[in-house]
């Protein structure tokens, strides 16, 4: 048997036997410390995220792919006319940093599923850089910092995106970079921690899930959602409220590689207190069909 330790072993084949992961190992070459070494794991709790072989070229042939899917997508396309046309044209707020908060391993898949499956990672990273692109086309000058934080980040992760020259936080160092100057992107994590990123910063412009499913809004079932604000249950709700009652919400078209875009919303602060619903559904415009995307490009009339 190889003295190898357990941190080289390579997943070769994965199978799932009652429920739970089963596996075929093999101990490959130490892992280097060059940009392109390997970071593998063993599997354990088929519901927790597991590291697998790959590498930081790897990721940047992805990066690549999926750029050119996501910006040749109805999508991108709805959202870049939305950026340019309403939020670019609001003067009432300024961006001067971004934050993406639990985006996932790009390197690691969840024990239930495909390994090598971080689609979903990837696509919502090249969507969130269109979107700082975008943003940079009215604060080119002002947005000077674009920062990371996600625990489940592995060695290459971290690479990866320090190679791109982002900033990554250790959890909770997020909560010291965040001001009302800040576009936050969430298109993941814990209830928890949407509900004191939103109290920590207040951002004007915040793009995840609908906060309207958060339990707070459903009181059968209650939930420890005070935990991480240090505030009561019953003081969660109103503090939610007050976002909701200062942002206009929109939402985003589905992206049909892989459909994560159809559950996210747009929350933005209007140009003027005169466009917000206070009480009410927040405004949802649907979004462009297919067949007027298609109306726009080169050649049709």
């Amino acid at each position: 048997m190889s003295d190898e330790p357990d941190d080289t072993r390579r997943v070769v084949d994965m199978t799932f036997r009652g429920g739970q992961p089963e596996l075929r190992l093999r101990l490959p070459q130490p892992v280097s410390t060059n940009k392109n070494y390997t970071y593998t794991a063993t599997f354990g709790d088929p519901y927790k995220w597991f590291p697998y072989s790959t590498t930081v070229d790897t990721l940047l042939e992805k990066h690549q792919t999926f750029t050119k899917i996501w910006k040749e997508s109805a999508a991108y396309h709805d959202l870049r006319t939305f950026f340019t046309d309403t939020v670019l044209k609001i003067e009432c707020f300024r961006i001067t940093a971004c934050m993406c908060l639990g985006l996932g391993s790009l390197s690691a898949v969840y024990g239930t599923k495909d390994p090598g499956d971080c689609r979903s990672a990837m696509y919502q990273l090249v969507a969130f850089e269109s979107m700082i692109e975008l943003l940079k086309q009215k604060y080119r000058y002002d947005i000077d910092h674009i920062y990371f934080q996600e625990p489940d980040f592995g060695p290459v992760d971290r690479e990866f995106l320090k190679l791109k020259g982002y900033t990554i936080l250790q959890t909770p160092e997020s909560e010291n970079r965040m001001s009302e100057k800040i576009f936050l992107f969430m298109p993941g994590g814990e209830e928890e921690v949407v509900i004191s990123s939103l109290n920590v910063a207040y951002p004007p412009l915040y793009i995840g899930g609908n906060l309207r499913k958060l339990r707070a809004f459903r009181p059968t079932r209650p939930g420890p959602l005070g935990r991480m604000t240090g505030k009561s249950p019953e003081l969660v709700r109103p503090l939610v409220e007050s976002f909701l009652n200062k942002r206009l919400r929109r939402s985003m078209l589905k992206f049909d590689p892989q459909d994560w875009t159809s559950y996210h919303y747009i929350y933005y602060r209007p140009a003027s207190d005169d466009e917000l619903r206070p009480g009410e559904d927040d405004p949802e415009p649907p979004p462009p069909s297919w067949e007027s995307f298609i109306d726009t490009l080169p050649g049709r009339s």
